[in-house]
């Protein structure tokens, strides 16, 4: 059942499949063949998932070769340990800053202790944000941002 999909009879070198369902032809084959021979006897989702790898296979493809992916991907790793440094660097000083004295007691001291629980959130906040302006920069440059 299987052996047409690795090899076509017609050809004198083998071809195979690529993910797009169409075959590619290996050095020295004779002829093209086509995948829609293969998909004929399959049901109506299996082809329709086929479809939908192919499509996704060639935006994969796309987005390997673009330097703007590269360079938004590069960014994203630059946001994230910058962001880590500086909220390294921040919270202990915020904590310090913010936090009330264990004795007391009161609406202030109430507030602060509710203001140290988002403390933890200062290094996506900060991650966001440099992304953020990353991603106008490489915007900018390459006239794209559609990995981000």
């Amino acid at each position: 059942m299987f052996g047409s999909v690795f090899a076509d009879p017609a050809c004198p070198r083998p071809s195979r499949l690529d993910l797009t369902g169409l075959w590619v032809l290996m050095p020295g084959s004779a002829k093209i063949g086509s995948g829609r021979r293969i998909m004929a006897g399959q049901p109506e989702i299996v082809q329709k998932l086929m479809g939908y790898g192919g499509q996704g296979a060639a935006m994969a493809r796309d987005w390997l070769v673009s330097p703007a992916a590269w360079s938004q991907f590069a960014l994203l790793v630059v946001a994230w340990l910058l962001a880590r440094t500086l909220a390294g660097l921040a919270v202990p000083r915020l904590q310090r800053l913010i936090a009330p004295p264990e004795d007391k007691v009161g609406l202030l001291a109430t507030a602060q202790r509710f203001l140290l629980r988002f403390l933890p959130l200062a290094m996506p906040l900060l991650a966001y944000g440099l992304t953020a302006a990353g991603e106008g920069v490489t915007r900018s440059l390459f006239g794209s941002g559609d990995v981000i």
